[in-house]
């Protein structure tokens, strides 16, 4: 539909969405006309008031000192959403390890995803938290220590709130559309063949149903060691 659209423009870019992040990508038509890039750090503003409602929520819950994983399993697709038996040992090995204080996001026609991984994980270390806005998840998210979830708004968001992410992929190519920022991570099943075909649904789902707990976990202690001294293998007390 987009066939021939090149002529409705008299300043063409070079296309190198093949090659480089989106965000890269999308800045180059900036650049094209003399738009200076001062930084390319992504950001989302967040009010005070949005601030104080959730850190009242999680002081509520007297999490304030807890190593808090903001969980994602969802997703607008469904080839892109990892399998939630696999989240719930991911959730699972987080408290183990880390005794991490999960709090499972979700936004409209999402709450039964989220509650039957609650139910899955079964541990009080589990939040499913009321509805939210946009903001307000945002600020949820930068309340928390760690993002891990499935490509998604929310993944960029977390991103672009300053939280450390981990970007679960399949469908997607994570080079291109993985969490933008500095140490920031992608994880998948690099090896398989069809990795990237961004077909929507998919029947053999080999990209998510081969990626393992252990592969995720992998990356995330990478993360977790990157973190500020305070965050170690006990988690934040």
């Amino acid at each position: 539909r987009f066939r021939g659209r090149k002529w409705a423009y008299n300043v063409q870019v070079e296309s190198r969405s093949d090659r480089v992040h989106e965000v890269e990508f999308n800045l180059d038509a900036l650049r094209r006309v003399g738009i200076p890039i001062c930084s390319t750090e992504p950001v989302f503003p967040l009010a005070a008031a949005e601030k104080e409602k959730i850190w009242n929520w999680i002081e509520s819950k007297q999490w304030q000192r807890s190593f808090r994983v903001a969980l994602n399993p969802c997703g607008s697709w469904p080839a892109k959403r990892w399998p939630l038996v696999k989240f719930a040992e991911l959730g699972q090995e987080l408290i183990k390890k880390y005794d991490a204080h999960l709090i499972l996001l979700w936004g409209p026609g999402e709450r039964k995803i989220v509650q039957q991984l609650s139910n899955l994980i079964n541990s009080k270390s589990v939040w499913v938290h009321p509805p939210t806005t946009l903001v307000e998840q945002a600020a949820l998210m930068r309340y928390s220590h760690l993002f891990i979830g499935n490509d998604s708004g929310p993944m960029h968001i977390a991103a672009a709130v300053g939280t450390p992410t981990v970007g679960i992929f399949g469908p997607t190519n994570a080079k291109l559309q993985g969490p933008y920022g500095k140490g920031n991570r992608a994880v998948a099943k690099w090896e398989i063949p069809c990795l990237g075909c961004n077909r929507l649904v998919c029947p053999l789902m080999d990209c998510m149903n081969y990626l393992e707990v252990e592969d995720v976990m992998k990356v995330v202690d990478e993360v977790v060691q990157s973190l500020s001294p305070g965050i170690k293998e006990e988690g934040i007390h």
